[in-house]
């Protein structure tokens, strides 16, 4: 063995140890070289990135050697890996134009992931949402560009899992902000045994991390470590069995026009919002007026497509300016920020604030009229109907 190895495999109780640098084992390879591609996954994906996940993946030979003793968590953790590493190299593919080109892939990995080191049901789910992503970008991207062109991220993320209801909290929320990062700890619902953590920080661009869970945790322990208030150290005790983990940007997606050809897009598609921006009434909102103009276009989607634009355009952009403040306001960036969003919490409490905010908030929801579009009287009643009406030669 030491022929072939070298010297360096010193005696160990029951055998040998042999000493290698990192870079001499595949996994240690692996994970690094996801890391990297990740960081470099910022909007406006660059091939470099797409390289390094590449040669990430390209590092494994097979699944994960699930016949070693008690192999079970080690390849269902390795497992999660190699998928996060996939999906983020989908991602970066996509953004350098090679979205046909991931379909069969994709496909391939969907009758893959029926059989996983115990968790079919998790990996068809993850999977499926990966697919219909992939699908809703690549429509987007083809219309419409390279999501960096529309990508306006507002230098703040956010997360949030439930936890016990430690504080005994009914019906209310409690938060603690230190410049830069804030914890809430919120039960809405009157559950006595659980409640709501959210976390919201400043950060830099974070990429695609928000499909690695694991990365996830890593970084919210260590964004909210020591942070002097008893309930953070309860949420961060409770974020590493956390089954529930939302992560994502804090941002806003503008586009000028929200049709292209027969693309459209809807909800945060086409007008996203982050945070406090209506996003899910402007996208109740804008499908109705969708389904209306479609309807009363009776088939020429190029004639409804228009209506659409111009019957949501100024509303969504409204209820997209409510929101644009919503990271520094949650987690001020300095201690006499955090002081004067505090002072601004308890007016808003009174009587005559709250309704004063309860009436500019409305007015932003209110701000379109809707129309009665009534039956479409002579046009396509089904989908199928629709489709037959605008079959392509």
């Amino acid at each position: 063995m030491r022929k072939r190895l070298g010297p360096d495999i010193p005696a160990a109780p029951g055998g040998y140890r042999v000493a290698v640098s990192p870079d001499d084992v595949d996994l240690h390879r692996f994970e690094r070289l996801s890391r990297e591609g990740r960081r470099a996954s910022a909007p406006g994906s660059t091939p470099g990135a797409a390289a390094l996940l590449q040669e990430a993946l390209g590092l494994w030979r097979g699944p994960a050697p699930a016949d070693l003793p008690d192999a079970g968590p080690l390849v269902a953790r390795l497992d999660e890996r190699r998928l996060a590493a996939t999906q983020d190299r989908a991602q970066a593919d996509l953004a350098l134009g090679a979205g046909p080109a991931l379909v069969p892939e994709l496909r391939a990995l969907l009758m893959r992931a029926r059989h996983p080191a115990g968790r079919p049901a998790e990996a068809l789910a993850v999977y499926e949402e990966t697919r219909r992503a992939l699908a809703d970008a690549l429509a987007r991207r083809l219309a419409f560009g390279d999501e960096s062109r529309h990508l306006r991220f507002l230098g703040y993320s956010v997360a949030g899992f439930g936890i016990p209801n430690r504080p005994g909290l009914d019906r209310t929320t409690q938060v603690y902000s230190e410049p830069g990062r804030t914890v809430m700890v919120s039960s809405y619902d009157g559950d006595p045994e659980r409640a709501g953590a959210g976390l919201v920080f400043a950060s830099e661009w974070l990429g695609h991390e928000r499909h690695d869970k694991e990365a996830q945790k890593r970084l919210l322990a260590a964004r909210f470590a020591d942070m002097g208030w008893p309930h953070a150290a309860v949420v961060l005790e409770n974020l590493e069995d956390a089954d529930d983990l939302y992560f994502d940007a804090i941002a806003q997606f503008h586009v000028d026009g929200l049709a292209r050809g027969r693309v459209v897009l809807l909800g945060a598609a086409g007008h996203g919002a982050t945070m406090g921006g209506i996003g899910t009434g402007t996208a109740l909102v804008c499908a109705y007026v969708l389904a209306g103009e479609l309807a009363a276009a009776r088939g020429d989607h190029r004639a409804a497509f228009a209506a659409y634009e111009a019957e949501v355009r100024d509303y969504a952009r409204g209820c997209q300016r409510t929101s644009g403040n919503a990271g520094p306001f949650l987690a001020p960036p300095t201690e006499r920020r955090i002081r004067s969003r505090d002072r601004a919490y308890r007016l808003l409490a009174s009587r005559f604030l709250a309704g004063f905010f309860k009436r500019l908030t409305e007015r932003a929801a209110n701000g379109i009229t809707l129309k009665d579009y009534g039956p479409a009287e002579g046009g396509p009643h089904t989908a199928r109907d629709y489709a037959s009406r605008n079959r392509q030669p």
